[in-house]
């Protein structure tokens, strides 16, 4: 009977754990507020100055466009700065894994779980290496307009 109360405590433990993980931080609720901000100035700047001439009109959607390529760009920069440090730290413990896996005085039991682990570390490596590459093809369409 207490197997079943402590499965039940660690299920609902890991549920609790995941919902929270996949909340958005502070930060980034923040970050995301500060850049609908500045999309929503450029936007309202450039539309109440609007004028009749087609010239002007052009030349304020031109700086308007811009200004929100810097945004964008800028955007990217940010995510850029937090992929570097999550790369390295997957690399420091696919190093620390490798390592242990090879020891000869971990156990077989020990061997099988952290293979276990190194495949889902090698699994977040690619795919926070592909984020990293859409980022740069991103970067690099916005810098051809």
């Amino acid at each position: 009977m207490i197997q079943f109360v402590i499965a039940g405590a660690v299920v609902l433990g890991a549920s609790t754990l995941a919902w929270h993980y996949n909340q958005k931080t502070d930060e980034e609720i923040d970050r995301q507020n500060k850049a609908y901000r500045d999309r929503d100035d450029i936007y309202s700047r450039y539309n109440s100055e609007c004028s009749t001439n087609e010239d002007d009109y052009r030349e304020q959607r031109r700086s308007q466009a811009k200004d929100y390529k810097e945004l964008l760009l800028k955007e990217i920069e940010k995510h850029f700065e937090k992929v570097a440090p999550i790369t390295k730290a997957y690399q420091e413990l696919y190093d620390a894994i490798t390592i242990e896996i090879s020891a000869e005085t971990t156990s077989p039991y020990r061997k099988s779980a952290l293979r276990k682990e190194f495949s889902l570390i090698e699994d977040a490596q690619i795919r926070i290496s592909e984020y990293a590459k859409y980022l740069e093809f991103e970067r690099t369409k916005i810098n051809q307009l």
